[in-house]
């Protein structure tokens, strides 16, 4: 029998999100933004909602951004950290999202904000997805798209080559908006609407872009990925050609630009200092059953 491959090790990244889920609200810009641009989807439509399942919860704070027209009491979280549902008050079930325990035909509503880029089977996962839709539902969700750190993937790689380092994968396999939508299509969604928004984080040092993708819970998942640390050599390298390259780029007025969330750390910072610029690009998928 073949042997199936995971590129994500959903274990240690439910360890590691546990881990996190008391600091999660340091480090949680992004996912806010995303909650909110999510949840104003919902003014446009007449429906009324009676069976709602948050996939990926975090710590609930989905309610926070909801329209009052909704009825709380009708959601479901759910989350694959038992720790990240502490802190969630409502109904809440702790389940992988690769194995859902729902029955077929259960919720008129899923929203699933930034989780399902981690997945190791996404057309199964997808597929589970559609199967928990009652006909009609509607399916708002949000994954981090190709673009999503390329600048720092691409000069990490040039860095192993020029310190002769062997090239491990460190970064994930993004997927983009033909893709997903190709595979949402070809499972049965209805009504697809896919969109793009590309946001950019100003970081004052790399080991303060790590420690927010850390507490974003966003590391090192892979399988076949080291999990060694950066050497002093490799980040002192991958800063050099992050500045040369990359961190004097000059920010379009249609992107957003988020001062990063943990800039009280080096409060020394002045304006002289160079400035990482990390981008985000977010995939919104709007669908029905």
């Amino acid at each position: 029998m073949k042997q199936q491959f995971y590129i994500f090790d959903r274990k240690l990244m439910r360890l590691h999100r546990n881990k996190v889920a008391d600091s999660f609200n340091k480090h949680d810009f992004i996912l806010n933004h995303v909650l909110e641009n999510l949840a104003s989807r919902l003014t446009y439509t007449n429906k009324n909602f009676h069976n709602i399942l948050n996939l990926g919860a975090f710590d609930g704070r989905l309610a926070k951004f909801l329209p009052q027209k909704i009825n709380l009491n009708n959601i479901i979280y759910s989350d694959i950290s038992e720790k990240m549902l502490q802190h969630v008050n409502g109904m809440k079930v702790v389940a992988d999202e690769e194995s859902l325990p729902f029955k077929a035909n259960s919720f008129d509503l899923i929203i699933s904000p930034l989780v399902l880029h981690k997945i190791n089977n996404p057309f199964m996962t997808m597929q589970q997805i559609y199967q928990n839709l009652q006909s009609n539902g509607l399916f708002l969700g949000a994954i981090f798209g190709g673009e999503t750190i390329k600048e720092f993937k691409d000069i990490l790689n040039k860095a192993y080559i020029e310190l002769n380092y062997v090239i491990t994968p460190r970064i994930y396999p993004f997927t983009n908006i033909k893709d997903i939508t190709a595979l949402m299509q070809q499972i049965g969604f209805n009504f697809l609407v896919a969109d793009t928004e590309t946001i950019e984080v100003e970081y004052s040092s790399l080991k303060n872009f790590f420690y927010d993708l850390k507490g974003m819970n966003e590391n090192n998942f892979l399988t076949q990925s080291s999990r060694s640390i950066f050497s002093h050599k490799l980040m002192e390298k991958i800063s050099n050609l992050y500045n040369h390259k990359y961190s004097h780029s000059k920010k379009s007025e249609e992107q957003i630009d988020y001062s990063n969330s943990i800039s009280s750390i080096n409060p020394k910072q002045t304006e002289e200092e160079n400035k990482f610029i990390i981008k985000f690009e977010i995939i919104y998928i709007t669908a029905m059953k």
